[in-house]
This record gives structure tokens, sequence and C-alpha cells, in this order.
């Protein structure tokens, strides 16, 4: 058996700071506590019993962990413990997780550090169940799971049957004539969430219907995401009722019907599991509630954990489930009817027809067009193309009798080249008319819109590129350690490229066999439009440029070979050819766990933090790119010359500017190019990676061509081109590095002497 003299050994501390890190007699710092319950862990070693129990019985102090105090559901269940455990004298210290595993388990850390008797928890990290066997079954630590049952251990757990429940409403719903029913829940790694979709499913099974996937939406349970869920899911006409898992989401949906101008519950049925209480001045208006005795399940968790206490060694674990009180009434649904749901359009006025890319930015705008229609009497027509043949279709567009579209949206870097070409329309009188338009953008965003002091556009997606990386890989005590010792440095967050290039391969398990992923990085290059990105922000950062401030061609330097010579490196401990990889696949490989480190735009933020749908949520870190050079990203809406809609269309533009719209936008993965998002501390606190973002901003630089006054724009994707020409070459291996700069240069100079430089 291990002791604590092989404990401190192994994590290189001295014995006394093993024991103050269980003890918690003295403060340690978090590096090394965390290295210290790591060896703990691998050792699986278990302080003496008796001296452990002495120091519970002398503490009689409960740890409680919930993931957060806005639900109201859990502030019953909350109160339900204090309230039972106080009577017996129990001092209790509460710890939330903010649903982030890596602090659940801090927190857990601390209080076994301290010596608590047990620990009651709604834990965020089911799935963790190594973590919880040492933790709890190792060391026969008393604790009692809420709502949320681990994955296969043996442990005390109090929850409601909310299989039984949803099957009860859904039977109830179906006998009504409801047929089109959604569901919006939490991840369905939570088994309370799990047991909420099976009971719905089964339902649908047992009463000989389809089950749609689009019915079905998880969250992260912010009343956010959940609004996030509600606009999308509601956008068509067809969902006649819906089932939430909690209040926070229901809130979310609320808003998301009001801003689609759903009524509830004329429109639309929502019930949602709820709280049972006397005070109906809690319930949100016009939704049906469950009636869940939070306050009850908290009290028995609390009965539950101190039996265990009081008998730890011979103590039956036991799992109890409670009921829903609404499973014992008779529900008072109303029949379902046809939705009436009123948009008052102008017949006088055709829908504005918008020329675009289905980014997240437009994807919002199109989810939130109802609400532009309800308000203005005009119908919005979207039509996608990808942007490999967007910029061609404007072009055309313009050589159509009339033009199909009154609304074109376009990448930045085409900004001068189309407003030089009268391919767009010059909007600076619709600008020097609303003065508050030059005060509520982001400078960056709205210097985009600008050729020859003239406005051609108005702003609509703003971001910028940033390093996400993975926090919990680069904070771990042996990863560091062994960092440190391969490369005589830190691991932290790189500032240059040849700190990047070193991390990636460190964490590239083609060279280091003990990686704990598989890939250092991703590069995506499918396309040019891609791949130049990739290049730019490597050549700017060594000082290189592709034409110089006086538009000669500039590509043939040290520099240029030096921004080479290191993507060429960082290509080494990708997955696969850059050629053959997308953004989406990076974004993919980065949320599934298989790199460590990624390079990309703001926009993929929400996804690769999503709780339902990624690997990594709440460990990930963000910083801004090696070199400080990144590009920047933004999409703007221009006018057609052709529209006779100019009215109908500065109208949308102001409804896309207001403050609602900003952060609504911002909440369904837009990023808005408006200072209001970047003030909104709620945002911010939920979106971490937008203080990045915008720090981000004032290192970004535009992707443009060259120009001169009476000259011809050089088509910014016509230099690039030519840029990524030479990865082609040296990744297909059909040249050197100094022979494929020199074979583009020559390209380069041939380019801008035919138009004109």
């Amino acid at each position: 058996m291990n002791t604590l003299k092989d404990v401190a050994e192994r994590a290189g501390v001295s014995i006394a700071t093993v024991s103050c890190c269980l003890s918690g007699a003295k403060n340690v710092r978090k590096e090394t506590k965390h290295k210290v319950m790591e060896v703990i862990e691998e050792l699986k070693y278990i302080p003496n019993a008796s001296a452990r129990n002495l120091k519970r019985l002398q503490a009689k102090e409960i740890g409680v962990i919930v993931t957060d105090i806005d639900d109201w559901y859990h502030a019953e269940i909350l109160k339900g413990i204090t309230s039972y455990l106080q009577r017996y004298d129990y001092k209790i210290s509460i710890a939330f997780s903010t649903k982030l595993p890596h602090i659940e388990s801090e927190k857990i850390d601390d209080f076994i550090g301290r010596g608590l008797q047990g620990i009651i928890i709604i834990t965020c990290q089911p799935q963790n169940t190594s973590f919880f066997e040492n933790r709890f079954i190792d060391r026969n630590l008393p604790v009692v799971f809420i709502d949320r049952k681990p994955e296969q251990i043996d442990h005390n757990y109090l929850g409601f049957d909310n299989k039984k429940t949803a099957r009860f409403l859904m039977t109830n719903l179906l006998k009504k004539g409801y047929r089109k029913i959604g569901m919006v829940t939490g991840p369905k790694f939570l088994s309370s969430e799990n047991d909420f979709i099976q009971g719905y499913e089964l339902s649908l099974q047992e009463a000989g219907l389809e089950v749609d996937p689009e019915f079905i939406r998880q969250t992260d349970m912010s009343k956010e995401d959940a609004f996030k869920s509600a606009v999308s899911l509601l956008y068509s006409d067809t969902i006649e009722a819906i089932l939430t898992s909690s209040t926070s989401i229901a809130k979310g949906l609320l808003e998301g019907a009001y801003v689609l101008r759903i009524r509830i519950p004329e429109d639309m049925t929502l019930i949602t599991l709820g709280e049972e209480g006397w005070n109906r001045s809690n319930l949100l208006p016009g939704t049906i509630h469950t009636a869940r005795s939070a306050f009850s399940l908290g009290a028995e968790a609390s009965k539950l954990l101190i039996q265990n206490i009081n008998s730890p060694y011979v103590f039956e674990k036991q799992s109890v489930t409670l009921s829903d009180s609404i499973v014992n009434t008779k529900p008072d649904l109303p029949l379902c009817g046809k939705k009436t749901k009123i948009v008052n359009v102008n017949r006088n006025y055709p829908a504005l027809r918008i020329l675009g890319m289905e980014l997240n930015s437009m994807k919002a705008l199109k989810s939130l067009s109802s609400a532009f229609t309800r308000e203005h009497g005009v119908n919005l027509d979207f039509t996608f193309l990808s942007q490999d043949v967007l910029l061609d279709n404007i072009i055309k567009d313009n050589d159509t009798d009339g033009g199909k579209f009154d609304i074109y949206f376009f990448d930045v870097p085409w900004t001068d080249f189309l407003a030089q070409n009268g391919f767009i329309a010059d909007i600076t009188e619709y600008f020097d008319s609303e003065a508050q338009l030059k005060t509520i953008f982001l400078k960056e965003n709205l210097d985009s819109c600008i050729f020859r002091d003239k406005y051609f556009g108005i702003p609509i997606d703003g971001g910028a590129q940033i390093l996400f990386y993975r926090k919990d890989l680069f904070e771990n005590a042996q990863i560091k350690k062994d960092f440190q010792k391969t490369y005589q440095a830190s691991l932290k967050p790189p500032t240059t490229w040849t700190e990047f290039n070193v991390i990636a391969e460190f964490f590239a398990q083609s060279v280091n066999q003990s990686s704990p992923v598989l890939f250092g990085t991703s590069i995506a290059g499918i396309n040019n439009q891609e791949l130049a990105p990739e290049i730019l922000i490597r050549l700017w950062s060594y000082g290189g440029e592709i034409f110089d401030k006086n538009n000669n061609v500039a590509l043939n330097s040290p520099q240029t070979a030096k921004a080479f010579k290191s993507i060429m490196r960082t290509r080494n401990y990708v997955e696969q050819s850059p050629l053959d990889t997308s953004i989406l696949k990076t974004v993919d490989n980065f949320i599934s766990g298989k790199t460590a480190m990624l390079i990309t735009y703001t926009n993929y933020s929400a996804q690769i933090n999503s709780m339902a749908h990624s690997n990594i949520t709440g460990k990930v870190g963000y910083s801004i790119l090696p070199g400080r050079t990144p590009v920047s990203i933004g999409w703007n809406f221009g006018v057609s010359n052709k529209t006779s809609q100019k009215d109908n269309v500065f109208e949308f533009f102001r409804w896309t500017c207001r403050r609602d719209i900003a952060y609504y936008s911002t909440i369904i993965d837009g990023q808005s190019p408006t200072i209001f998002p970047f003030d909104n501390n709620e945002l911010l606190k939920l979106y971490p990676w937008m203080n990045e973002t915008y720090d981000s901003f004032k290192y970004c630089r535009r992707r443009k061509g060259p120009y001169k006054p009476n000259s011809l724009v050089v088509p910014q994707h016509k230099t690039e081109d030519i840029l990524c020409d030479i990865f082609f070459k040296l990744e297909k291996g059909e040249a050197t590095i100094e022979d494929a700069i020199e074979c583009a240069t020559a390209d380069m100079k041939y380019l801008f002497k035919s138009y004109g430089y």
C-alpha cells in the first residue's frame, strides 16, 4: 500500500506539503496542490482512516457544490439542504462550478483537503468516473449526487423521474391533438436531461409517430443558449408545443417567441419542469409549470448524507427517485389549434432580396427576420451561395437588367474592388444623415466600408482570428514538467511562431508518443480563401508584405522565406494536408479533442464551447495570435445600384444596428460589429472569448490589394491566389522555398503591370 512518503516523492514535494494539501491546514499553491492530487489519484493513495474520520468528526462541516445559483430550481434545492443541515448544527460550505468540470474538480479537492465530513453535489461532469472513484469511493467519503447520476460507480443519488414526467406530459398533449411537439433540454450526457428526452421519444414511438431530431434541441441550460434554440426551432410555423427541462430554458424560449411574435399560450403551448410552491408570481407568463419539490429534494439528500456519515463502512448506498406532483393531476392543457401568428406584411412593398453567404451572422439575421417584418411590413428574401462563387454572382447581378437583388453581403477584402467598379452604391449621404451610425460601430469594422473617403456599406459581421488552446493540458502539472524537461522552457500560450511550432511538435504523437492528443494543431487550406490568412498571419508577423507602400511587389524577401519555413514546419504536426482540410474540419478536430491548439475566427467560438456538442467544454483557453498580426474578419452589406427600394433598405440597416438586435445576433453566434455586446457584462461573462476578440482588434490587419489614385484596384483575391501558389508548390514538392517565391514574384509583377502598376 502506498504511503504519504510515496506521494511526496512522486510529486517532488515534502511530506508536510502533501499533508497540507489533504488537511487544508495551510495554503498551498494551486499548481502544487493540483500536482499532489494527481499523484494521489495515480497511486490510489488513501489517507489513514482513523485520522481522517477524527478530522471529519471535529469539523462537522458539509460541502455543497452546485452549477450556479441562477436557476430557481437549484436555489430551492440549496434552501432544502441548508434548512435540514442547520437543524443538526452542521456548517455548510457552498461552492459553484459555473458548469465547468475543472472548477468542480478543484472545489472537490479543496473540500477533501479541508477534511469535510461529506459532500452533496449537482455535477456537471457525470462521465468523469475515474475521478469520482478516486475522490469518493476509494476514500470512503460520504457523498450524495443530486439530479445527475455519475456513470458506473456505487453512489448515493436523489433525483426526479423526468422520464415519467415527460411521458405523462406527452400523453396528455397527444390526446389534445398535438403532433408537432418540440423539446429543449440541457446536454444529453446529464442523466436528468437524457431521461426527459427518452420519455419524449418513447411517447411518440408508442403513438406510432416518428421522432424528428430537428425538434429536439440540447442547450447549455442558460437562457441565452435557449433563446438561440428557440429562434431556430420557431422560425418555421410548424411547432405546436414545446417541453423544456428548466425555467432558465423556458425564459430563453419566451424571449425567442416574443421576438418572433409568437404568443404564449395563444399560438403555442409551452410547458416547463418547474418547482412546487404557493407563490404564483414566480411563474413565467403563459407557461405551464410542473411541480417538483426541489426543497424536499435538498432536504432528503441531506438526510441521506447524514445517515451515510453516521455509518460510513456498512451503509448501503441508496438511489432514490422522486415523482413530479403533476403526474398525479389532470393537467389543464388547451386543445391544439392552428397558430395565428400575426405578421403584418405591406403588400405595396416587394420583399427585400439579399444575396449572401450562410455565415452565422446571416443565419442570425434570417432567424430574426420575422421581427423586422412584424415591425415594418417588409419581407426579407435570403439567397445563400458559397464564398467561392459569391463575388462572381454579385458582378453578374449588376450585368442583369434591373438586377435580382437589393442588398449584397460581401467580404471586406472585396470593398475597394466592388466600390471602384460601381457594383455597390455610395451611401455616404445615408451615413451623414444617421450621425449615430459612426459611433456605434467598432472602428476596425467601420473602416472596412470606406473607399476614397466614401461609405460603400455597413458592417454586419466583425471578428478576428484568435488562438484557442487546451487550457487543461497547458495547466497540467505533469505535462508542464515534461515540456520543461524537453525544451528547457515553460509551457504557456505561444507569443511567437517559433514557440507555436515547438508546442505543436510537443503535442504531436508522431513526435511525442506520450502526448494526450493526436496532433499539435490544424491548418485550413481547402481553398485559397481559407489558406491565404494562414500564410498572411505568418508573413506579416515576420515583417513581410506582398507589396510595399509604393505599390511595388515586395514578395521576394527573407521575411517571406521565414513565413513559409514556419508554416511548412507547422505542416508536420497536423492530421492531413492543409489542401484537404477545411476550417470546419479544423474546428471539429479541436472540439473532438484531437488537437492541442487551433487558430481560427471568433465566429466559431460558441461552437467550440458548446456544452451539448463539444468534448472540451470548460477546457478552452484564449489568446492573441503569435506575432500579434491577426487577419481582420468582416462582412458588410452593400446596396445594389439597381434597387428601387432604397428607403426600405436603409430601414433594414437601421434595424440591424439596434442594440437589442446586436445582443440577439451575438447570442445566436453572430459577430456583431457594434460596440453594444462588448459593453454588456452579462454577455462578456457568458462568452469570455469576446474579451480576447476585442483586444485583438487593435492588432488586426485588413486584406486588400494595391491601390493608388486614378488607377484600378488589383483584386485582393488575385494577389492571394499567387501567394497560395507558393504553398501549393511546396506541398507537392515541386520547388524549393526560394524558387517558389521567385516564381510567385514574377507572376505578381505581371499581375500588377496588367492593372497599370
